[in-house]
């Protein structure tokens, strides 16, 4: 918002209403108190209608303002001839920046890490198991509390984690192939987090070597 609008808002009222306006050829209206004058600049003319219906433009220049009677304000300018009247009505204005907000609470930050699919264990009667290794990481800056993973079908539970933490997940399926699917943390929204929208992945580890014990076939 220009200067002369945030700090004469009743200018601005005249402005819009057109209000009328006369010329004052005084020149003592130019000597002014520098506590009662107040200093504005018009980057662009501005124009009113006058008593007899004239146009009367303000030019762009700075000018010394004051308040003349309870509905006029005068415009004074030092590289003028004349001072300039305006009809004005006191309004109030709108700040131009609202009151600041609170700073953000620190939140937990749950995110996936990377999967892992060891390869399958297959021994004589035994049933063959299938690993989907994972993991839930705590990077917000204080604790998350207790929460559930998901992939796929299958549903585990992951204790409080402090910032930094990270909890192992595996997710087992005999017999049947783990399917190609995103790890959901926080699957059951318990947890108020700074980012919602990084809680789910699929990105797969680099190859790591585990060993799996197979499952007896009943």
């Amino acid at each position: 918002m220009n200067r002369w609008i945030r700090d004469y808002p009743y200018l601005l009222s005249a402005i819009l209403l057109s209000a009328c306006s006369t010329v004052d050829t005084s020149q003592a209206n130019k000597k002014i108190s520098a506590q009662d004058a107040t200093q504005v600049e018009i980057a662009q003319p501005l124009h009113f209608s006058g008593p007899d219906g004239s146009d009367v433009v303000v030019q762009t220049r700075t000018y010394h303002v004051q308040q003349a009677s309870n509905s006029e304000i005068r415009l004074v300018s030092t590289t003028a001839v004349s001072s300039i009247f305006l009809s004005a009505q006191t309004t109030s204005s709108t700040p131009d920046v609202s009151k600041p907000m609170d700073p953000p609470q620190p939140r937990p930050d749950l995110v996936p890490t990377c999967l892992w699919y060891p390869q399958q264990v297959v021994a004589p009667n035994f049933l063959p198991l299938y690993f989907v290794n994972n993991g839930v990481k705590n990077q917000g800056t204080v604790a998350a509390g207790a929460s559930q993973a998901r992939y796929a079908s299958s549903t585990l539970s992951v204790p409080i984690l402090q910032p930094g933490q990270v909890h192992t997940l595996v997710f087992s399926f005999t017999n049947v192939s783990p399917p190609s699917a995103s790890v959901q943390v926080d699957s059951a929204s318990q947890v108020a987090e700074s980012n919602e929208q990084n809680n789910s992945g699929q990105q797969r580890c680099r190859s790591v070597p585990l060993i799996l014990a197979g499952k007896p076939a009943r």
